[in-house]
């Protein structure tokens, strides 16, 4: 009895084990009453078998190798007698290992996930909107279903269910359509169809090159760029390449997708279309472009090493194409402004250096005149430089070294940086400045680079440029006091109690200044220069006699609401604690839109605004 028990329990182990966890349970097929398929669980399909138009695909779910007794066909179902076309070998560039499903007919590849999935949200959802019984062959060669549109078989846990597909029905918004051989026939909605309308080869993978597409060198018919010491640096002319544009090049191939799979013949024009591009990704790769594809104007034929000749959109090949000048790095310096940790420039008998957090800056030169350097000026002035582009490139031989002032450099420029945590500093070395332009040569790069004349002057060494054009920046209540010097006569204001008034003078009338003394405050309560034009006035500023001298007083900051100092507070007299603080601005001759003027104290000369200068000498 013990013997029978365990021989029993043995039995329905085995039963459990090799067979009822290959099947489909009814939570999986709950709820499916009046779908074409009604035992059908999509994460259990492990096959798939098209056959369209002579052709037949086998898509497999990439999962544990089958057992044996697994891998056989049912009894009792038809198995398709298709033959498989000829087709090319796949490209090794295209991997399946990244896939959920694989092609094994009618080649070993990668299958377009995305084809696979529509396909089978299209039989899961497909509804039975008719139900025909008693169909014999009449009525199946009359519904298409003799010699199907398509034909698909799904395997489902260890279940085959076998869709045909036949002509559309006479509404020509469905499609006839038998489960096996069921003397049945259903009506479905056409879009159950649609996935299967096409080519069989829908289903293999679009992509001709696998994500992990990691390239040191690429070429194209303009030129071949390498990737040395963490740079890509271009074969001819001996430069530096554009790493965005060789990265853009890159991603392009990497990108590429076929439109369709054809057959090989030819008259497909790789010989005579001039494009082909070449990478080391590390395997050597070669794709070749070819005529317009067929009837498919906007396509042209392509091939990857020896694997199948495809269809791809021209448009997606533009970026495979690029100028020789495109793929040049012309640009005078690659600084991003979160990379710049310092900056110092150096150009005949002067320098200047800056630091983030900085807002000194500091001069080195006969002229010490410099003052507070504004860290968006100084990034506004890098960015300048980062938009320069070269307009010539030449070799750098000890001719073009001697004839651009590159041999003993006048000057260079260095950018501190640091990128990807590590220190990647730039050296430029500034030659010759010609009506032509101005020569540069960064660090040791084997290549002059002329830029146009107007770069000089962003090169050479002005403290002005980074200075803030914000002279103070106080709210007005912090103004308590404005008294402006004419050439005639003074005019004073004061603030009492939050109201301005004009302090009276030989006895004048004060009310019709009163408006006058409130729009003072206004403009000069925050006070902005135009542009800063020289660190020493000279006679045509008209400084040496002032058109007008203005006094104005603060509240210390102990007593004002808010008291915003700008980078030209360090250049005006520090008072004491409790003291009033006072700015004295001194306007000089008529300039372009507005009048020059400096601070006391601080030799550097501006342009203040007309509208603001109009106010004071009214």
């Amino acid at each position: 009895m013990p013997i029978a028990l365990g021989a029993t329990a043995l039995a329905l182990f085995a039963f459990i084990v090799l067979y009822e966890r290959h099947t489909l349970t009814s939570g999986e097929i709950s709820d499916r009453e009046g779908r074409l398929i009604e035992r059908f669980a999509r994460d259990r399909v492990t096959e798939i078998r098209v056959t369209r138009g002579g052709q037949r695909a086998v898509l497999v779910r990439q999962t544990k190798k089958p057992s044996n007794d697994e891998s056989h066909d049912p009894p009792n179902v038809e198995s398709p007698n298709v033959e498989s076309p000829n087709v090319e070998s796949p490209s090794e560039s295209m991997s399946a290992a990244d896939n959920e499903w694989t092609l094994a007919e009618p080649v070993r590849a990668a299958a377009d996930d995305e084809a696979v999935r529509a396909a089978l949200s299209a039989l899961e959802w497909a509804q039975a909107k008719r139900t025909i019984e008693g169909v014999g062959d009449a009525e199946r060669k009359r519904f298409g279903l003799d010699k199907p549109a398509a034909r698909v078989r799904l395997r489902i846990a260890n279940e085959w269910v076998d869709v045909r597909f036949g002509a559309k029905d006479p509404t020509g918004m469905g499609v006839y359509v038998s489960l096996g051989h069921e003397a049945r026939a259903f009506v479905t909605g056409s879009e159950a169809f649609e996935p299967f309308a096409r080519d069989v080869t829908q289903f293999r993978t679009k992509t001709l090159f696998t994500a992990e597409l990691d390239c040191d060198a690429i070429t194209t018919p303009e030129g071949t760029a390498e990737l040395r010491d963490g740079r890509w640096w271009l074969k001819e002319p001996a430069m530096l390449a554009s790493t965005a544009r060789v990265e853009q090049l890159i991603d392009s191939l990497r990108d590429l997708k076929a439109e369709r799979y054809v057959r090989g013949g030819s008259s497909l024009g790789f010989e005579t279309s001039g494009l082909e591009v070449s990478a080391r990704c590390p395997r050597q790769i070669r794709l070749r472009v070819g005529s317009v594809c067929g009837t498919h104007a906007e396509e042209r034929y392509a091939q990857v090493d020896s694997g199948p000749v495809v269809c791809v959109l021209s448009s997606d090949l533009d970026a495979l194409n690029p100028q020789a000048r495109d793929l040049q790095d012309l640009r005078l310096m690659d600084a991003k402004p979160d990379e710049i940790r310092s900056v110092d420039i150096k150009l005949g008998g002067s320098s200047w250096a800056w630091k983030p957090g900085d807002h000194k800056g500091h001069k080195e030169s006969d002229d010490r005149g410099g003052s507070g350097a504004d860290p968006e000026r100084v990034r506004e002035w890098l960015g300048k430089l980062r938009a320069q582009r070269a307009t010539r490139v030449e070799p750098a031989n000890a001719t073009t070294l001697a004839t651009w002032g590159l041999a003993n450099p006048r000057g260079r420029l260095r950018v501190g940086r640091e990128r990807g945590g590590k220190n990647a500093n730039l050296v430029v070395h500034v030659g010759a400045a010609t009506p032509d332009g101005i020569a540069i040569r960064r660090a040791e790069e084997p290549a002059v680079l002329v830029f146009p004349p107007e770069v000089a002057e962003e090169l050479s060494v002005s403290a002005l440029r980074f200075r803030s054009h914000t002279l103070w920046d106080k709210e007005i209540v912090a103004l308590t006091r404005i008294a402006i010097a004419g050439v005639s006569a003074t005019d004073e204001f004061e603030r009492h109690d939050g109201v301005w008034r004009a302090v009276p003078s030989n006895g004048s009338d004060t009310s019709s200044n009163a408006s006058r003394a409130r729009e003072l405050a206004d403009r000069l309560a925050t006070l902005q220069t135009e542009r800063f034009v020289a660190e020493r006035a000279t006679a045509a500023h008209g400084l040496a006699k002032p058109s007008a001298v203005v006094t104005l007083q603060f509240q210390p900051a102990d007593h004002a609401h808010h008291d915003h100092d700008g980078a030209h507070e360090a250049a005006a007299k520090k008072d004491e604690p409790d003291a009033p603080r006072e700015r004295v601005l001194e306007l000089g001759a008529e300039a372009e839109h507005g009048r020059f003027a400096r601070l006391r104290g601080d030799p550097a000369v501006f342009v203040i605004a007309a509208s603001v200068a109009d106010v004071i000498l009214r």
